[in-house]
């Protein structure tokens, strides 16, 4: 299992193999993980088995393409993941953990098994 880690600065393309350690594009085989006052932009859409933000604040994935993951999203206390134009699915149960807000901004929200909001969660 791969665990690719965004080093493509506060800006770039999600597609871009350079922008991430180990170098690859990432995709369901591993997890991902972005930092805190990222932006990401994704050229197409995309699988990944689990997402995860490091540090404090906002990370964003701009679309308008889609964002999958087998294995949900995970924020913690502090962290917000912005999604504008991109269209978030899971192929059982989207689950959002820890106590970090999600935001949703222009983008829609399709999940196979349902929604689950862990305690200390904000939606906005």
């Amino acid at each position: 299992m791969t665990n690719w880690v965004w080093n493509g600065g506060s800006s770039g393309n999600f597609n871009t193999a350079t922008n991430w350690t180990p170098n690859g594009i990432p995709d369901n085989t591993g997890s991902t993980t972005l930092t805190a006052g990222d932006t990401v932009t994704l050229q197409k859409s995309v699988h990944l088995g689990s997402l995860f933000i490091n540090g404090s604040g906002t990370a964003t994935l701009s679309g308008p393409f889609g964002l999958e993951t087998d294995s949900g999203i995970t924020l913690a206390s502090g962290q917000t993941l912005a999604v504008p134009g991109v269209t978030v699915t899971d192929d059982n149960a989207l689950t959002l953990t820890g106590s970090g807000n999600f935001g949703l901004s222009g983008g829609v929200l399709h999940f196979a098994a349902g929604f689950s909001v862990a305690s200390g969660q904000n939606r906005r």
